[in-house]
């Protein structure tokens, strides 16, 4: 911190001091969130596809080629491979996922009105993360947050803890990492060859909405169950996870296994998740298909479980707090230009917060080159950026009947479960079809 009181002997030493801080802002926390598990239900709208590409080591294809098909071979499945071969990427990287490719997508797709509408646009994992975090009490994040014109870029930022665990990460690790990017190829290589490269995915760009907030998220996609023109509901998520035989295994699986899947794959619209359940040695002994919408069922009212709406509900009012935050902090007398930020979640070090600092240190990250399309918004009064949605009929609440009677015609149930459900209707169910198309640029 600068020194700002008047020095005796060098009178100029305080407006020395003053100035280099006006050019070298230091960081600043400005507000915490308290985390919570029963945070207020949130409706949840049913994701869209705006866009996909292709992504590889030396760049990004905006095509579809990306996307195979998921075979079975036969059991068992032998994951090590391969492995000398194995290509994976830098996990020294603190900035692993630029938003460029999002945003290049969609104006490819000659859908960037999307951005016009939305209030956050990120990368999955952000978004999985705060889902999670009510009930993760082991695993830091950080999250940086860059304001333009209306919109949050929410980047991805590796904390520093977790950059010093992966590089005493040995071999055996190593290898487990390895193993699911095998049991991928395994199921969907199709007679390729080749090294396996952790580089190589295929990315779906969707459009959704939690409570208020308008959302853009890219998510990788590991396959598609069939190839019927790459629809969003035909994608599948691949998973390996060890064969359990014991009662604390099953635990630990169903605590911190099955919210992670969820979290991954429900808020891009991927509703079936392919397991592998692998021996020791990586041998895979079994497979199963779980439904990503009956995942919560299988922790509903065990004391390790944890909840769909709970999490939804959070991740409504954490993004509530980020820009009623950043907008209070924007009209007060240290706002500084650069409208950078990052929320850091510290679990083993602050438990139970997360706090937002204002960092102009960050580096750029929004694409802001492809952005011209943007206009100038500024924030209302109350701290939220105003936001009209022209399709609130798409957003309906089942009711808190305690159920858990799965699927109700014409709706995706966010959990199935004891604790009563938030619920989504599909694209079609209450808006015209026609006019969806016209506005999505679209034809018949």
């Amino acid at each position: 911190m600068f020194e700002t009181s008047t020095n005796a002997k060098n009178p100029s030493t305080r407006y020395t001091s003053v100035a280099l801080a006006m050019v070298n802002p230091q960081p600043e926390e400005i507000g915490r969130l308290e985390v919570v598990k029963n945070a207020r239900k949130a409706l949840f709208k049913q994701p869209v596809e705006l866009t996909a590409f292709t992504k590889h080591r030396h760049g990004t294809s905006y095509d579809r080629r990306g996307l195979r098909p998921c075979v079975l071979p036969p059991l068992p499945i032998d994951l090590n491979e391969g492995f000398s071969r194995f290509r994976d990427r830098d996990r020294g990287d603190a900035y692993p996922a630029p938003l460029e490719p999002i945003v290049q997508g969609l104006l490819l797709e000659e859908k960037i009105e999307e951005l016009s509408k939305a209030n956050f646009v990120s990368w999955r994992g952000n978004i999985a993360k705060l889902l999670c975090t009510p009930w993760n009490q082991r695993d830091p994040w950080h999250i940086e947050a860059e304001y333009i014109n209306g919109t949050f870029f929410l980047n991805v930022k590796e904390p520093p803890s977790n950059l010093a665990k992966e590089a005493t990460r040995d071999e055996r690790m190593h290898r487990m990492c390895f193993w699911g990017f095998s049991f991928e190829e395994k199921l969907c290589a199709a007679g390729e060859e080749g090294p396996i490269d952790a580089c190589d995915g295929y990315i779906s760009v969707v459009k959704t909405q939690v409570g208020e907030h308008h959302l853009v998220i890219g998510g990788e996609v590991d396959c598609a169950e069939a190839l019927r023109g790459g629809k969003l509901g035909h994608y599948m998520e691949l998973k390996t996870t060890r064969l359990m035989d014991t009662a604390p295994q099953i635990m630990r699986f169903e605590r911190d296994k099955l919210i992670k899947w969820w979290a991954q794959s429900f808020p891009v619209g991927v509703l079936k998740i392919l397991v592998g359940f692998r021996d020791d040695h990586g041998q895979v002994k079994k497979v199963q298909v779980m439904d990503t919408l009956k995942l919560p069922k299988h922790v509903a009212g065990k004391s390790h479980g944890w909840d769909a709406n709970g999490a939804l509900g959070f991740l409504d009012r954490a993004l509530t707090w980020l820009r009623e935050a950043i907008a209070d902090h924007q009209r007060g007398p240290s706002a500084s230009g650069a409208m950078r930020y990052v929320m850091k979640y510290e679990p083993q070090t602050t438990p139970g917060v997360i706090a937002l600092v204002h960092d102009p240190s960050i580096p750029p990250f929004a694409p802001t080159h492809l952005l011209s399309h943007k206009s100038e918004v500024a924030l209302p009064p109350d701290g939220i950026v105003a936001s009209e949605s022209k399709d609130d009929t798409m957003i309906a609440r089942l009711p808190h009947d305690g159920g858990g009677k799965g699927d109700l015609e014409g709706h995706v149930n966010v959990g199935d479960g004891a604790t009563g459900v938030a619920a989504v209707v599909p694209e079609g169910a209450t808006r015209n079809k026609k006019r969806d198309r016209e506005e999505l640029g679209e034809s018949e």
